[in-house]
């Protein structure tokens, strides 16, 4: 019985292990601080859907306070501004539907980003060994880049960033701004003030336009048949050409399950439906 009773302990024990980590990446119930950068306001319109169902990832999986950043439109240079407003009304209305705080959702065009990007670094200087932070990010760099400059040098080793795009990682919009090569130089160039700083680390997962999460629209049907999923299936619909495509989801997906290969029943599954 007494045998019995320690391999049923520890039986539980792997599974609250394992429903935290797998493969290295946080899932739900762990306390880990994460944020979640995106573009969309200039370019490919996949964010004005994927940013809608990040939201709806965080309201399904509960980890509300675990988030403490939102940014979108850091495409920095260049705005289209119907696009634009399409990221506003994804953003802000997704947040209000999935209990999310207006005061964590960052408009990165707006003021030049200031106000998005200092609220950025005030969470990376609050991390620690014990109070990590994840930065998903979608979009260029430079915005995030900006967030680095203003903050505490030595904090950086704390924060880790996961990226699925090759695209995001190599883009500038202008050759002054910095991409993921030169963002990390930094660290190792004796003119640059981040010179002999441990960086943060960098995961490159599957690029999520391979996975489920970008699939022809008639794939994502059984969004409508919630109200809270509905809004996502609406959002994803006005995005035009980019319609099906929210890949850029699919990282917070991975931080969320340890999943970098989702078919479209995973996702399902995720949902409950």
């Amino acid at each position: 019985m007494k045998k019995l009773i320690l391999t049923t302990i520890c039986f539980l024990a792997a599974v609250v292990f394992l429903a935290t980590v797998v493969n290295g990446s946080v899932l739900y119930g762990s306390q880990d601080r994460f944020a979640v950068c995106h573009d969309g306001n200039y370019n490919d319109k996949d964010d004005i859907g994927a940013i809608a169902m990040v939201e709806a990832l965080i309201w399904k999986a509960g980890v509300q306070n675990n988030l403490v950043h939102l940014s979108h439109s850091s495409h920095v240079g260049a705005n289209w501004a119907t696009q634009h407003e399409a990221m506003i009304v994804s953003a802000n209305r997704g947040a209000w539907l999935y209990r999310i705080a207006h005061d964590k959702i960052w408009d990165d065009h707006w003021s030049a980003g200031l106000g998005s990007m200092y609220h950025l670094a005030h969470e990376i200087n609050l991390s620690s060994p014990t109070n990590r932070l994840t930065i998903i990010q979608g979009g260029p760099w430079e915005m995030m880049a900006r967030s680095f400059d203003a903050s505490d040098p030595t904090k950086h080793q704390y924060v880790d960033i996961i990226s699925h795009s090759i695209w995001n990682d190599n883009y500038q919009y202008d050759p002054n701004h910095r991409n993921k090569v030169s963002f990390f130089s930094q660290y190792f160039n004796t003119n640059s003030p981040l010179h002999g700083y441990a960086r943060p680390t960098y995961k490159k997962i599957q690029d999520q336009n391979a996975t489920a999460f970008n699939s022809d629209i008639n794939e994502w049907s059984w969004l409508s048949s919630r109200l809270r999923t509905r809004f996502v299936l609406w959002r994803t619909l006005e995005s035009g050409y980019a319609e099906g495509d929210m890949s850029d989801a699919g990282m917070l997906f991975y931080y969320l399950t340890g999943n970098e290969y989702p078919v479209m029943q995973d996702i399902r599954d995720f949902f409950e439906l």
